[in-house]
């Protein structure tokens, strides 16, 4: 566990400002799956740059719905701790909080700008998990979101941490394991734990590879969201058997329980009406309706940019390359 990366004085005004493992990774991990956006972008039809914009728009969108939905759940806290909430330099950003207000921001942005909306949402879908790997390896060197405990070879223990006055002030498995009197106070590190951040950094990577797999397959738009929301949602669920901190339970299942099956269920049925109804044969554009046309395939297919680059005589080619 290193919470912090490194700490600086600023000169002039003698300030120290502390770099957070945490945060600097997950700005690693934006900034790899922008680059990878971008160079996705220009093979499905949609501008580079108006994808770098959507995707800071994105960023902040998501940064904000994450601390919404930590806010809301922990509300006990926050009610009579009001100042704290916009305090996410000690943490508190919940990942299904982020992707409903990144994917907010990012839809707005594509109907403001006009750009094609399932081949860039795809694009966005296919370098999620990349810098969501990012985050969750920071969540294990700042010891959040930790396991239950394990007697397997691989499992983890984080240290005590205290403040200048001696206090006790992390790590949270060590919060957590002495709040439940599994261990005193004078031990150095808590119980083994699951490393579920790093289980949930590895799947998120698999999903990675198959979502970019997938997308240079050119399906059909919007396909690439739906399999990223089964695929995650799938994950998502069976790790959170084994987190051992405190979250939201109804019933045996946790809230993100009930979210990623919910998700990942609407998603598969999603893919499976897609699958069993193909988009029909659409009638070859009119000499005055070339530029409609050209804009329905676009929307509709990831290789519209390659079947519409020719006109006039390539419109019998369009049609025959649609139908490959």
């Amino acid at each position: 566990m290193r919470s912090v990366l490194f700490r600086f004085t600023i000169p002039l005004i003698n300030q120290t400002l502390t770099i957070r493992f945490y945060g600097f990774m997950i700005m690693c991990g934006f900034l790899l799956s922008l680059y990878l956006a971008r160079k996705r972008a220009a093979k499905t039809g949609v501008n580079p740059d108006a994808l770098s914009d959507m995707a800071i728009a994105g960023l902040i969108c998501g940064i904000i719905g994450a601390r919404l939905y930590y806010v809301i759940i922990e509300w006990g806290y926050f009610s009579r701790n009001l100042a704290e909430i916009i305090r996410i330099d000690k943490g508190g950003l919940v990942f299904y909080g982020g992707i409903i207000g990144g994917a907010l921001g990012v839809m707005w942005h594509i109907r403001k700008n006009k750009l094609p909306f399932g081949p860039a949402l795809d694009v966005c879908a296919s370098v999620v998990p990349l810098a969501h790997a990012f985050g969750r390896a920071g969540c294990f060197m700042n010891g959040c979101c930790y396991g239950r405990l394990t007697d397997l070879p691989w499992g983890v223990t984080f240290p005590r941490v205290t403040d200048v006055a001696g206090k006790i002030i992390g790590s949270d498995p060590y919060l957590g394991h002495l709040e439940k009197h599994l261990i005193t106070p004078d031990a150095l590190r808590s119980l083994p734990v699951h490393p579920v951040q790093l289980y949930d950094a590895a799947f998120n990577m698999v999903i990675f590879a198959y979502l970019s797999w997938y997308l240079s397959r050119r399906p059909r738009s919007g396909n690439v969201v739906l399999a990223y929301m089964v695929t995650y949602g799938v994950c998502r669920s069976l790790n959170e058997f084994l987190r051992g901190d405190v979250t939201p339970h109804f019933g045996t299942l946790s809230l993100a329980q009930y979210i990623s099956f919910t998700v990942a269920g609407a998603s598969l049925a999603a893919l499976v009406w897609r699958w069993t109804h193909p988009l029909p044969e659409t009638a070859v554009p009119q000499t005055g309706d070339a530029g409609a046309g050209a804009a329905s395939d676009k929307e509709n297919d990831h290789s519209a940019p390659a079947a519409g680059a020719n006109r006039g005589p390539g419109r019998r080619s369009t049609k025959k390359n649609r139908n490959k």
